[in-house]
């Protein structure tokens, strides 16, 4: 995008945010980016209602996570906050899950405290090493430039998201991923093979983290709930 256009754009968002929100102001700020960048093909008319169909059912989903986030969130900026919202529903799509689990994940790990650093050095909304970080970016071809990047909200949760599913891949059970996010792969894959219990607290925070979302949101969205026990082939 170019830059009067971004500044056109951001102009737009602050503007419609102070009247309806960060979700009309996300609505509005796809709806005019995607105005301004024309298609460079002429399709056939079917092909075009059927991707103006898609494309209008995944502006409502990530319309609505910005507004679940606005309802939630008084830490970010709004700009980060539409910005993250289309990442949250993007990435859980793409492997086929909730992305109020996502959301029960940011605020398990730091509340939306996008600057929040632990003593283990994890940094971000989604608490993420930096070597861990590294190494996921190298596995899964996104950038990486330095440390600090993981202080940016969307590429924090895009790369997040990315782990935590590697991880629900790997261990083939929901509940293991989460635990494994929270105490290292190794740790956990030495439990399992000593027949040792795993820890559990970790885990029901994010649960309880996440019923409690789905409680508050879960007639409004379109998603399936996740089922934290079953295990995955």
């Amino acid at each position: 995008m170019g830059s009067c256009v971004r500044e056109i754009v951001i102009g737009r968002f602050r503007t419609v945010r102070s009247i309806g929100g960060v979700g009309l102001a996300l609505a509005i700020i796809i709806g005019y980016t995607n105005i301004v960048t024309p298609s460079r093909h002429f399709l056939p008319q079917g092909e075009m209602l059927y991707r103006q169909k898609i494309a209008t059912a995944a502006l409502d989903e990530k319309s609505l996570m910005a507004q679940i986030i606005d309802r939630l969130d008084h830490q970010l900026s709004d700009i980060d906050r539409a910005q993250i919202a289309p990442v949250l529903v993007e990435e859980a799509r793409q492997y086929g899950s909730d992305p109020l689990f996502l959301v029960a994940m940011i605020i398990t790990e730091s509340s939306f405290g996008s600057a929040e650093v632990s003593q283990m050095g994890a940094r971000g909304l989604m608490q993420i090493k930096p070597s861990v970080a590294r190494a996921v970016a190298e596995r899964s071809g996104m950038r990486w430039i330095n440390d600090e990047e993981l202080f940016d909200p969307a590429y924090n949760v895009r790369l997040g998201s990315h782990y935590l599913f590697e991880l629900v891949a790997r261990f083939g059970s929901v509940k293991r991923a989460i635990i494994a996010y929270n105490c290292g792969e190794t740790a956990v894959n030495w439990r399992i093979e000593t027949g040792q219990r795993l820890p559990s607290e970790y885990f029901e925070r994010v649960k309880n983290n996440y019923y409690v979302l789905r409680e508050q949101f879960g007639p409004q969205v379109p998603w399936k709930p996740v089922q934290f026990d079953k295990t995955i082939q």
